[in-house]
């Protein structure tokens, strides 16, 4: 059967801010987005009250208000209902989040690659930037 990649691998975020989310980061995520190497498929953004509840704003419905250009109508959604619960719970009450769908375009190709040649990942692991960062500062230290 051949499969054909319309998109590379998809990472989800969840990133959480004390207060109210910051807009330099959502600024610095729509120009990283239109450089072509990351494609945002969805973009949701969550505020859990004093009392737990959580309002929840689909950014796909407003992509340009927040400086972003359209989102494919096929990945709209990609984070669902059932995602968006699962991670709010991990949002302390009184604070905002930020849950953000990633396509990492630049290895579409290298996936399609690799699955036409018979190969399968077999794991993958992100290390974040504050880890690496961390260990290359002590590395510089020593």
């Amino acid at each position: 059967m051949t499969m054909t990649y319309n998109y590379g691998p998809v990472e989800l975020f969840l990133i959480g801010y004390q207060n109210d989310i910051d807009t330099h980061a959502l600024d610095t995520l729509a120009e990283v987005t239109k450089t072509g190497v990351v494609t945002l498929l969805d973009l949701v953004i969550l505020r859990k009250e004093a009392d737990g509840t959580v309002v929840v704003t689909e950014v796909a419905d407003r992509a340009a208000e927040f400086g972003f250009e359209p989102l494919a109508e096929d990945t709209v959604g990609l984070a669902g209902d059932e995602d968006i619960q699962d991670l709010a719970e991990d949002v302390p009450p009184g604070s905002s989040a930020v849950i953000v769908a990633l396509e990492q375009t630049y290895m579409r190709d290298l996936a399609y690659k690799v699955h036409s040649g018979g190969g399968e990942v077999l794991r993958y692991e992100r290390v974040p930037a504050n880890v690496v960062n961390e260990v290359a500062d002590l590395e510089a230290t020593s």
